[in-house]
């Protein structure tokens, strides 16, 4: 069980000098497993979460992104889904989850919202329709709006 997030502000993404860290603590480890990062590119929040499997489903995704949302500030929320050796099984969760509901017949924006990310994102305020950029079997870019 995990007990709170710990934000390390500001550190070097990938080039963005200003990304935000978040680690979290858990009670029963002294180790703080790095569960996404956070930075804002033209006015779009690019979150990018990898929550260890044990911490999944208990609310650490959703309180990551209140508070890169609270640090930032941003018009749309950038979702990107892709192939990476990072995720165990070889693709981001939502990667997998996106490409099952295509299968079952669901449009590629009512699929993004079915994801763990896409749930997270509409429930906190960014359910409007989403902007699909890329859409292949390797990755996925979504950029979700601002509900109405």
């Amino acid at each position: 069980m995990w007990s709170s997030i710990d934000e390390l502000f500001p550190v070097n993404f990938y080039g963005n000098p200003n990304a935000t860290y978040y680690d979290v603590i858990v009670t029963y480890q002294s180790n703080r497993p790095r569960a996404g990062v956070a930075f804002k590119r033209d006015n779009i929040l690019e979150l990018h979460l990898n929550i260890p499997e044990q911490l999944q489903g208990q609310g650490v995704g959703t309180e990551i992104f209140k508070k890169a949302v609270d640090e930032y500030s941003p018009m749309k929320v950038k979702g990107w889904w892709k192939e990476s050796d990072i995720y165990s099984g070889g693709e981001s969760i939502n990667l997998t989850i996106f490409k099952q509901k295509l299968d079952e017949g669901l449009s590629p924006i009512e699929a993004a919202f079915e994801t763990p990310s896409g749930k997270i994102f509409k429930n906190n305020g960014f359910g409007g329709i989403p902007e699909i950029i890329s859409n292949t079997p390797e990755e996925v870019i979504i950029h979700f709006n601002p509900s109405n």
